[in-house]
């Protein structure tokens, strides 16, 4: 899927694809990637849905949901363009039409990917702000905020993005491939694959640990806080406000599931990078059958990761659930039933 080629004495861009033994840790691809490319597509746009309808819309989480739907539809769309099997069904790369839409491609593929992983980053933010710092949170966790967190990501990464695709992406022998270069830029080949590794694995997977990490550790301290409160209350016939404060818990729980399964999905990607970047070798285009069933495994996480969130909300949210099914019942959310700006 990502198809860096790091020019050496032993691999160059007109290396064949996995034949014969090959062709079987293929297989997998035919099924998994068009059945995924159906359940998220079809899963973040519904997401989108439930989260335009006046029940959300005033929840600024609701715009970065939108966001992430948006980046991983994009990124589904294109994977479908960019497998082995693709090639085989049309005879040809369909990528190598023309120079221009091969670095077009490329760049919307790096950017759906990139802008994906760091709106993940935000959400957790922005439920970090909700957990520790609950009395300021509607004063930050609003939608100007949202709307100027997500403008951020969107530009940096398209010029960065775009910056990359002008630099490296290339047609060689009527392949579209990501990152070219010759061995005399052998070095910045590196430097691009270190800086891809850091910016959509590692720095983001780091951040989310820590960030989540932090909000489970306030969230067990408030549930014992609140247990204490609940003995003293009930023995003194007081009535606990609460609801609120559960709302927020779990609007957090159903988020904190989705950074979860970042983490978890995008580890296989960050391996596939570090054999490359550390054995010197193209591992995208290598054919022996331990790196391709690696690669393989990757890609299809990486796929698993941009299509799953629909069933984590539907899972982890009961709200978010009855609100899909009145959805599909009768073509809208209702509003009946307001949200707060910062809880679920």
């Amino acid at each position: 899927m990502n198809q860096s080629l790091l020019a050496n004495s032993n691999n160059n861009a007109s290396g064949p694809e996995p034949v014969g033994a090959m062709i079987s840790v293929l297989y997998p691809e035919y099924f998994f990637v068009p059945v995924l490319f159906v359940f998220g597509v079809v899963g973040n746009v519904i997401t989108i849905r439930v989260m335009a309808s006046p029940a959300y819309r005033n929840m600024p989480v609701s715009k970065l949901l939108m966001a992430l739907s948006l980046s991983d539809i994009l990124v589904n769309v294109l994977v479908l363009f960019n497998q082995p099997f693709s090639r085989g069904q049309f005879g040809l790369d369909v990528l190598a039409s023309s120079s221009a839409g091969c670095v077009v491609f490329f760049w919307a593929y790096r950017f759906s990917r990139l802008t994906s992983s760091w709106m993940v980053v935000m959400i957790s933010c922005e439920r970090f702000v909700a957990v520790w710092l609950h009395t300021k949170a509607k004063a930050i966790n609003n939608t100007t905020n949202a709307y100027i967190a997500i403008g951020l990501v969107y530009g940096i990464f398209a010029v960065y993005a775009g910056y990359l695709g002008w630099c490296a992406d290339r047609i060689v022998n009527g392949t579209c491939f990501m990152n070219i270069f010759n061995p005399e830029t052998v070095h910045l080949a590196r430097a691009f694959l270190a800086t891809s590794l850091i910016t959509y694995n590692v720095l983001p997977s780091a951040m989310l640990v820590v960030i989540n990490a932090l909000i489970v550790y306030k969230l067990v301290k408030m549930n014992k806080a609140r247990n204490r409160i609940t003995v003293g209350s009930s023995s003194s016939g007081q009535q606990l406000p609460g609801a609120t404060s559960s709302r927020n818990r779990k609007t957090t729980v159903m988020l904190l599931s989705v950074t979860l399964a970042f983490v978890i999905l995008v580890s296989p990607n960050a391996v596939t990078h570090l054999v490359s970047f550390v054995k010197r070798e193209n591992v995208f285009s290598a054919t022996d059958r331990a790196t391709v069933l690696l690669r393989e495994i990757s890609q299809l996480c990486e796929q698993l990761d941009h299509s799953i969130n629909f069933l984590l909300y539907v899972l982890s949210s009961k709200t978010f659930r009855e609100d899909v099914l009145v959805l599909l019942k009768c073509g809208r959310v209702p509003s009946s039933v307001p949200r707060s700006t910062t809880n679920d």
